[in-house]
């Protein structure tokens, strides 16, 4: 879940400013590079796949990342959700 909390924080940091700069996207297409293994396991695989896609032509637009954003959000409370039942 380590690595997962990493990626949510970049695409956290890229929409803090609601600029996308050239730095904030060779960081998030790095993670990816990094944790692609993440795509095997079932809770991630849509999250991964979706920055994948953004991450495509290498850049940002404002459009996806309010996805990523949201796919975020969507994706912290359903595993909140799991989280607590443990």
């Amino acid at each position: 879940m380590h690595n997962i909390n990493e990626l949510i924080g970049i695409i956290k940091g890229i929409n803090f400013d609601g600029i996308v700069n050239d730095k904030e996207v060779v960081r998030l297409q790095s993670w990816i590079d990094k944790n692609r293994n993440l795509i095997y396991e079932s809770n991630h695989v849509e999250l991964i796949k979706l920055v994948d896609e953004v991450l495509e032509d290498k850049i940002i637009t404002d459009k996806e990342r309010d996805l990523m954003l949201r796919y975020t959000k969507n994706y912290l409370e359903d595993n909140a959700d799991e989280t607590s039942k443990i």
